[in-house]
């Protein structure tokens, strides 16, 4: 009888320690997340760093005002993988929608689209350094019509076979990159030029020959929901 207690009582005590493990060994998935979390907290921190300084490109070209309304989702924040490099990629949203609309003169023809400005807080980091640029991508009309269920979760151009611009920007709004994609292939690299007001972005491809079949440009208005019937005259 005796030895029958013993039994039972060591039988209890390894299955108690058994639990134990398995409560204390976190799965392979929630490894991945929780490491995945530690580096959002960082940047996060980074981020928020950055924001505190003095404002800085105060010597580019344009600046869109209202790219400055925006503000990451931090819970919304996803991880990719590109080239090598881990990159977190944080939505972000305006107090009030940011519509644009598009002018595009591309292979001689010039079409206008109405369209949503897409932001997303892209985050690299490189060593002790961290990157923080802000991309909005302006979709054509039809490709956002037929392609919105990449709006989420998008960021690598060629995988979602994007028409439209990308429009990279510094944290306090600074435009200093335009981006022109057809079928996700990237065919122009624009560079901003003039500064009609805030929420205007001009830019032209200067590495074309300027004919009227060779010329690329684009015209940006942003501007809030609110605004629309005054853009679409």
């Amino acid at each position: 009888m005796n030895n029958l207690i013993k039994l039972i009582i060591l039988t209890s005590v390894c299955l108690l320690a058994s639990c134990q493990d398995n409560k204390t060994q976190p799965t392979e998935e929630e490894m991945k997340n929780a490491q995945f979390m530690g580096r959002i907290e960082s940047v996060k921190e980074k981020y928020e760093k950055v924001l505190a300084l003095p404002k800085v490109n105060k010597s580019a070209t344009t600046r869109a005002g209202a790219l400055s309304k925006v503000v990451p989702v931090w819970e919304e924040a996803y991880n990719v993988e590109h080239m090598n490099q881990h990159i977190v990629v944080v939505p972000m949203k305006p107090e009030e929608e940011i519509k644009a609309r598009l002018r595009l003169l591309f292979n001689g023809e010039l079409t206008t689209h109405h369209t949503q400005a897409i932001s997303k807080l892209i985050l690299r980091q490189f060593g002790e350094f961290m990157r923080a640029d802000v991309i909005t991508y302006l979709p054509e009309e039809e490709y956002a019509k037929n392609h919105s269920q990449f709006f989420d979760t998008m960021y690598d151009a060629y995988k979602i076979r994007f028409n439209g611009v990308t429009l990279i920007s510094s944290l306090n709004g600074n435009i200093q990159r335009a981006f022109l994609y057809k079928n996700g292939r990237l065919v122009s690299k624009m560079e901003p030029r003039g500064n009609k007001n805030d929420g205007y972005v001009q830019a032209i491809d200067t590495t074309k020959k300027q004919s009227s079949k060779k010329k690329v440009a684009i015209e940006v208005d942003l501007y809030k929901q609110s605004e629309e019937a005054k853009y679409r005259k």
